[in-house]
Formats: C-alpha cells, structure tokens, sequence
C-alpha cells in the first residue's frame, strides 16, 4: 500500500524529469521563482521598517499631528487642527 510521502516522492521524480528535459524552462522557471522572492522580500523589509519600527527622530514627543474633522453634520465648516 503507497503512502502519501511515497506520492510525494513520486511526484518530485516526476517534476525533476521534466526539469531535465527542457534547460530554458528549467532557468526561467527559477529565475521567476528567485525575483519574487526577492521583490517580497524588499517590499516586506520596507513595510516593516517604516510602519512597525518607530523612525528615530530626535523629540518625537514633539512631533505634530493634522488631523480634519468634518463638521457638516453639526452646521459647522471643515476645520484644521493641531495636536501637540
């Protein structure tokens, strides 16, 4: 009786054949493979860097936030606002 780790292996044997066969494929394929990762991984590098850590700023407790609330439900126009 075949197991699923003895299809697997199978399946592998099978896809490294067809590897073999075409060379071309076989670069292209890894290529594509190798540029997104690597384009993920940039793109995650950044994402973290600027939105989880914290920019080292010197006096970040001073910084300034704008903030535009819509008051047309109250009768009032837009207004601007600083928070310190």
């Amino acid at each position: 009786m075949e197991t699923h780790l003895d299809n697997l292996f199978r399946d592998f044997r099978f896809a490294l054949r067809g590897l073999r066969k075409d060379r071309r494929f076989t670069l292209i394929a890894i290529f594509a493979l190798a540029l997104g990762i690597g384009a993920s991984t940039v793109v995650f590098s950044v994402v973290y860097n600027v939105f989880v850590h914290a920019l080292p700023y010197k006096n970040l407790n001073r910084s300034v936030v704008f903030e535009i609330h819509n008051l047309a439900n109250a009768g009032g126009n837009r207004i601007m606002s600083l928070k310190r």
